[in-house]
């Protein structure tokens, strides 16, 4: 049903949680019923030097989150803004259909926290 990459994310999500530091934090979902997403970065000289992430939600919905961190860690803002649900998409493979929502929500809460600035 998933792909590996999927379940890999899933089963173990990497940059999960709140880091020690951040100064630059999105948000994006539905707290209350999920997919709700907050992505956490620290912002020196405009590069994203460290992420994490927090995540309610299904399996794909952990994996978006893990991945974007991924990508986006040693990005300027400027490139981190630049990133795409389908960028993401094709590292996961093929979601079922009603899933790709998963993706949008880690997407916007990145380009919320870019919307904020550094705090």
């Amino acid at each position: 049903m998933y792909s590996p990459v999927v379940m890999d994310h899933f089963e173990h999500p990497r940059n999960a949680g709140k880091p020690p530091r951040s100064n630059c934090v999105g948000r994006h979902g539905d707290p209350s019923a999920g997919p709700f997403t907050v992505v956490y970065m620290d912002v020196q000289n405009g590069i994203i030097e460290g992420v994490g992430f927090q995540t309610y939600g299904c399996g794909p919905a952990i994996a978006a989150a893990s991945i974007l961190t991924e990508i986006i860690k040693g990005k300027t803002l400027a490139e981190a803004g630049q990133i795409q649900g389908i960028e993401i998409l094709g590292i996961m493979g093929d979601l079922p259909l009603g899933k790709h929502h998963c993706i949008d929500t880690a997407i916007q809460a990145l380009a919320d926290g870019l919307r904020k600035g550094v705090e």
